[in-house]
């Protein structure tokens, strides 16, 4: 016992030094990259390309808004064999929301929290991959993930890379695209196509939904209109981006008392305990905490068959929006112009804090936020305010219409 303390404090040690000098390390790409783009680039002929890597690493959110991209690159190269590097496994739900017309051939999974964990189990999984030969990557990481990738997608050895450039950061790629704080990501994906010549404007994110099982259809038959979908929470760094729990039960409650509407809580079993805080303390029959009794399919049919979308800037509120479900998306430090298209069935509200955003997308992001003001502030009557008009947006088909067109 009294060994374990100075070992867990060393370890922690050792941590600390490694991200400080890996800090240091892309720091030193970002300010010296820009001297160095030049040796790395390279002509691009469409004719040579057979074998296409995607590194579509990140999560569900991030997933979605390839989906564009894939569609076009099957469109522009129809006889190549198309993969996927994923953080993803391959049997995750959201691939089953691909349309049936995008094949993908291979689904790679960088296990970063098993066999790939560590330096040398990352260059393992990128020496198997050299040996794949592929003649095309396209990776358009950003954030933190736009240094480790862009390196990454290097070593892998295609003769062309193409990738985001921020800074020096991506200048390993031999087509680099400027990184825009200001844009939507999905559009800017399709930009990495253009820059190798494929025109696709078209960014709206098709799905393929299942038909609705007796599960769901019971579920919704049983519910009284309009049907509201809620979601607090939010996977990567959720502190960081959700609106505080004792809110959302201030506003369910003003939902259920002006529209008598029932609540669907949704999230995965992380989120259980935050689900079930906020209708306990909501305390109403019409409340349905439904949180880690779904899959991805189940709960995108859900949120396509619901009156209402209300959540964070997470996978859940990218799914509602590209299902054109009604959705009012509360934003702390994110941008939501850059993180989600404009649409007639979307209302972002976020507050007008100085300080906001604090995160673009950034690949030296230093989060050093302790007080979330941005969120603290938004109030339930602001919320209330964008719902109004989002509620009205009401699907007129009976639920017998919607198992019929599913």
């Amino acid at each position: 016992m009294p060994f374990r303390l100075p070992i867990k404090q060393n370890i922690q040690n050792l941590l600390n030094m490694v991200k400080f000098f890996k800090n240091i390390f892309y720091r030193m790409i970002f300010y010296a990259g820009p001297f160095f783009r030049s040796l790395t680039e390279n002509e691009f002929k469409q004719k040579d390309i057979r074998k296409i890597l995607v590194v579509a690493i990140g999560e569900i959110g991030d997933v979605l808004r390839l989906f564009p991209l894939f569609k076009a690159i099957r469109t522009s190269f129809p006889g190549s064999k198309l993969s996927i590097l994923t953080t993803l496994p391959g049997n995750h739900d959201v691939w089953t929301l691909l349309p049936q017309s995008i094949n993908i051939d291979e689904k790679i999974l960088l296990d970063l929290k098993g066999f790939h964990r560590g330096i040398l189990g990352k260059l393992s999984f990128i020496r198997d991959l050299r040996k794949k030969a592929f003649d095309l990557t396209i990776d358009p990481s950003r954030g933190h993930g736009m240094g480790p990738n862009s390196i990454m997608s290097f070593l892998i050895g295609s003769p062309h890379r193409v990738g985001f450039q921020k800074g020096g950061i991506g200048f390993l790629h031999t087509v680099k695209v400027n990184f825009s704080e200001d844009e939507y990501i999905g559009r800017q994906n399709l930009r990495l196509l253009e820059a190798i010549g494929i025109s696709d404007s078209y960014f709206d994110i098709e799905l393929h939904l299942p038909s609705p099982d007796h599960f769901i259809i019971n579920l919704l038959s049983n519910l009284k209109d309009p049907v509201v979908i809620m979601h607090p929470g939010a996977k990567w760094n959720g502190w960081y981006r959700c609106w505080p729990q004792r809110k959302y039960a201030e506003l369910a409650k003003t939902i259920i008392r002006d529209y008598n509407a029932s609540l669907l809580l949704l999230g995965d079993d992380s989120e259980k305990k935050l689900t079930n805080w906020i209708a306990k303390e909501v305390g109403h029959p019409n409340v349905v905490d439904m949180a880690g009794q779904t899959s991805f399919s189940e709960v995108a049919v859900i949120i396509k068959y619901s009156h209402l979308f209300i959540g964070n800037d997470s996978s859940l509120l990218h799914l509602a929006v590209a299902l054109s479900t009604p959705a009012v998306g509360i934003f702390g430090p994110t941008l939501p112009k850059q993180v989600l298209p404009n649409g007639p069935f979307f209302i972002p509200v976020c507050s007008d804090i100085f300080c906001r955003p604090c995160y673009t997308h950034q690949p030296l992001f230093n989060k050093q936020c302790t007080h979330r003001e941005c969120l603290e502030r938004l109030s339930v009557d602001q919320v209330m305010a964008a719902v109004k008009p989002m509620i009205a947006v009401r699907y007129k088909c009976t639920l017998k219409d919607k198992t019929a067109t599913a």
